[in-house]
């Protein structure tokens, strides 16, 4: 049997990944309203950031993005926002401070392609092949 509080983090986790991104919303900010651990309440507020996202809910997504804990999933999750949102001052900057990483790549390449730049896109992901054997 698991505690209560591992299936408080599993249960959104698995609904998110099944694609019932409502369902998984709503458990995490169930776990946000009884959960004290401000460390693990600021990672989770990234989790209901990416639900929103799921959902097309972007200025949302942009807020709950805003509470969550600073770090590379933070800046990827507002760098595809500000995408989405068609801030294009915002994603410059948020491209400036992406840090070298696959993560950061991969994302980098995606917006690429969605903006039309091809060629960009294809060019990172190349890199990252050959980086990532």
């Amino acid at each position: 049997m698991i505690s209560p509080t591992t299936a408080g983090k599993l249960l959104p986790y698995c609904s998110f990944h099944l694609g019932d991104y409502q369902r998984a919303l709503r458990l995490y900010l169930d776990y946000i309203k009884d959960n004290g651990d401000e460390d693990s309440i600021r990672t989770t507020w990234l989790n209901v950031a990416s639900c929103y996202f799921s959902l097309g809910m972007y200025t949302e997504a942009v807020t709950a993005a805003k509470k969550g804990k600073p770090s590379d999933l933070q800046t990827r999750l507002l760098f595809h926002l500000a995408h989405k949102l068609e801030d294009d001052d915002r994603l410059l900057e948020l491209h400036e401070s992406l840090e070298d990483n696959l993560e950061n790549s991969l994302s980098l390449a995606s917006v690429h392609y969605l903006r039309g730049d091809f060629q960009s896109s294809i060019d990172i992901y190349k890199r990252v092949l050959i980086n990532n054997r």
